[in-house]
């Protein structure tokens, strides 16, 4: 796929060097032996999310235990992988938010039981419940935090109540959540009384001191839409938070993003802000004013790899113009042409650019593998009943010639043994065609396409020695392995473009047609130049003058076509 234009960015200092992340106390405390999750709140948190939750040390002993409803399921790091257990360097309890261990605790899948009978033994339970850290004596905890995997756009509400009982609640009443949106309050005791808890509406005890949290999807929507009730025992609110997410916000290695949203919002300082003005072939980025982005507006936002970023909402209305166009919806490209113009969108230095691959275009076909395949169309999980073999779907390899691998990404595997997966061309495949998915294992497996063949019609298959098990997918998609180091845009005429980001609408007949846009930064001092910009050689056959012109009928002199020069004497 060639490359539209690059973007080579020499001053790293505009990028803000602190990773931001999005978290939530939910608990603060003093010197309790034991904190409780609720199996609920962990019900409620995405896979990716993490846990945190902060102790002292009271002696040397390092004695903790994590438990599901009392039943041990790590001590002192034994047990499965849902965290990094006690950090005793650091004094933390960092747990991972897994499928398996929302299942857990929801007591839906099964788990080993770690118990004491004259020395530790294990057993097999699925006992779901409550999320205890315990910590036998020698620790003291102090603090959870809840970290979110995602981005939001947060709107603060004035919320102040002091609830003593439950009859002396306080109603709330947001505006325009949506079914994603969470809720957050700042809470602490009233006094010194312990027997604290609050909950929204009339829906089971989920609050805790130092804040407290509510999915909007699971809680919220359920109530009066003109409001909901928060009551409880012993507790102050302070206020609230409206906690919009932007799951299609990432800043790649290089440090980029567009961004857009229905209403101002302010970046936090850890990075820039951007508006972007095209004259002609040039495209010039200045940073917005305060980090402010008006409504409606396409920005590019400048910053660490991965950053976890909250943008606070405003209802004020800031005039400044930019020419990115804002996408807050997801959007088919298709719908968005316009006659005369082409459009460029950022692939921001990832170094693989992806497009989501439909599941169903892979294996709604699929049939084999001895037909000891069941495929539920809403799960597509492939289970062995009787015996090994191939299984394989037939498919069209038709626009795959841009891209260099097909990426499979798998939510759980039980097969008893590895599987090998791989793309066949008119019936010809090769080695460096096909991937393994190891036994047990979920990680997503890349099968290199073949450039000879990448054209043809061909077969998605897979092979395994397996003799028992199953194994789900998740998601595919089409990989264009560039090896980009930079950040650059693209031009485009398919697929999908997520909400909250924008894009570049650029004519594609200027009076002096040029093959490539440049890029400079202004606002910063001494700013980076562009270098590196790649042409794109546009293969029409027609004749243009060195004033990049075209020319009918050429004479003598010195010609451009197909992006090469030639010499009529």
């Amino acid at each position: 796929m060639k490359k539209i234009f690059t973007l080579m960015l020499l001053v790293l200092a505009m990028v803000g060097t602190a990773k931001a992340d999005v978290e939530w106390s939910i608990w603060e405390g003093t010197n309790t032996d034991n904190v409780y999750i609720p199996k609920g709140l962990i019900a409620s948190m995405e896979v990716g999310d993490t846990i945190i939750v902060s102790f002292s040390q009271t002696n040397d002993g390092k004695d903790g235990e994590i438990d599901i409803d009392w039943k041990t399921i790590v001590y002192s790091g034994m047990g499965e992988d849902y965290s990094n257990y006690f950090d005793y360097t650091n004094n933390i309890v960092t747990i991972n938010i897994t499928e398996t261990l929302k299942n857990q605790v929801a007591g839906s899948a099964s788990y080993t039981e770690y118990y004491y009978d004259s020395e530790w033994k294990t057993r097999e339970t699925t006992a779901g419940g409550d999320l205890r850290i315990k910590a036998n004596g020698s620790l003291q905890f102090s603090s959870i935090i809840l970290k979110k995997n995602k981005s939001f756009i947060v709107k603060s509400y004035d919320v102040s109540a002091t609830i003593t009982s439950w009859s002396g609640g306080t109603n709330v009443s947001p505006s325009g959540l949506t079914s994603d949106d969470y809720l957050y309050f700042n809470a602490t005791i009233d006094g010194s009384k312990s027997n604290w808890q609050a909950q929204l509406g009339d829906l089971g005890t989920i609050g805790v001191v130092g804040g407290f949290w509510f999915p909007v999807t699971t809680y919220y929507s359920t109530l009066n839409a003109s409001g909901a009730y928060l009551n409880g025992n012993y507790i102050n609110v302070t206020g609230m938070k409206q906690y919009h997410p932007v799951s299609s916000f990432s800043i790649g290695s290089i440090g980029y993003a567009t961004f857009s949203a229905d209403q101002q919002v302010t970046a936090p300082n850890t990075v820039t802000a951007y508006k972007a003005t095209v004259n002609g072939s040039s495209v010039t980025l200045t940073p917005f004013t305060n980090n402010v982005i008006p409504a409606n507006t396409g920005a590019i936002i400048a910053g660490n790899e991965g950053a976890v970023l909250e943008f606070t909402a405003s209802s004020e209305s800031t005039i400044e113009t930019s020419d990115l166009i804002a996408c807050t919806t997801a959007t088919d490209v298709t719908t968005l042409a316009e006659s005369g113009y082409n459009l460029y969108v950022l692939y921001p230095g990832t170094g693989e650019s992806e497009t989501e691959l439909s599941l169903s275009t892979l294996l709604e076909n699929f049939g084999g593998w001895n037909s000891s395949i069941t495929w539920n169309s809403s799960t597509y999980t492939a289970t062995y009943t009787e015996q090994t073999g191939n299984g394989e779907g037939g498919w069209v390899g038709a626009n795959w010639s841009a891209y260099d691998k097909l990426k499979l990404n798998f939510s759980s595997n039980t097969l008893d043994a590895d599987a090998t997966f791989y793309v066949a061309y008119n019936g010809h495949n090769e080695a460096t065609t096909q991937a393994t998915l190891s036994q047990g294992s979920t990680s997503s497996i890349e099968i290199e396409l073949n450039s000879d063949y990448k054209g043809a019609i061909g077969n998605f298959s897979m092979y395994s020695n397996a003799t028992s098990g199953s194994v789900t997918f998740e998601s595919a998609a089409l990989i264009d392995n560039d090896g980009a180091t930079v950040a650059e845009f693209r031009k485009t005429s398919s697929g999908t473009l997520a909400a909250n980001k924008a894009y570049l609408k650029i004519s594609s007949s200027p009076a002096s047609p040029a093959p490539s846009l440049s890029i400079s930064f202004d606002g910063m001092g001494n700013t980076t130049g562009i270098s590196n910009v790649q042409k794109t050689v546009v293969e029409d056959n027609r004749i243009y003058n060195l004033n990049g012109q075209e020319v009918k009928n050429a004479g003598k002199g010195i010609f451009i076509k197909n992006g090469k020069k030639y010499i009529i004497k």
